[in-house]
C-alpha cells in the first residue's frame, strides 16, 4: 500500500526541484544580462587608470612613491592579462 503514495511524492519532489532550478535560472539570466556592459566599463577604466599610473610613473618632477606606482602598474598588468585569457573563445 505504501508504494502507491511513494510515486506521487516523487513527482511532487522532482516537480519542486524543477520550479527551483527554473527560479534559479532566472536569477542568473537577470544577474549576468548587462556583464558585457559591465566587463568593457571595467576595462576602461582600468585603462585609464593604467595611463595615469604610467604617467606618474613615467614623470621626472613626481613626488609619488615610485615601489607603490609600479605595484599598481604590475597589478593592472595581471588583471589585463587575466582578462584576455578569460575573453578567448573556448
Amino acid at each position: 500500500m505504501m508504494e502507491g503514495l511513494e510515486a506521487p511524492g516523487s513527482v511532487i519532489a522532482v516537480i519542486q526541484i524543477a520550479a527551483e532550478v527554473a527560479k534559479l535560472c532566472r536569477g542568473y539570466l537577470h544577474d549576468v544580462q548587462h556583464a558585457r556592459q559591465d566587463i568593457e566599463r571595467m576595462r576602461a577604466e582600468v585603462s585609464a587608470l593604467h595611463d595615469v599610473l604610467e604617467r606618474l610613473n613615467n614623470s621626472p618632477q613626481s613626488n609619488t612613491n615610485k615601489a607603490a606606482v609600479q605595484q599598481c602598474f604590475n597589478d593592472l598588468k595581471s588583471l589585463k592579462n587575466l582578462s584576455r585569457r578569460r575573453a578567448m573563445p573556448r
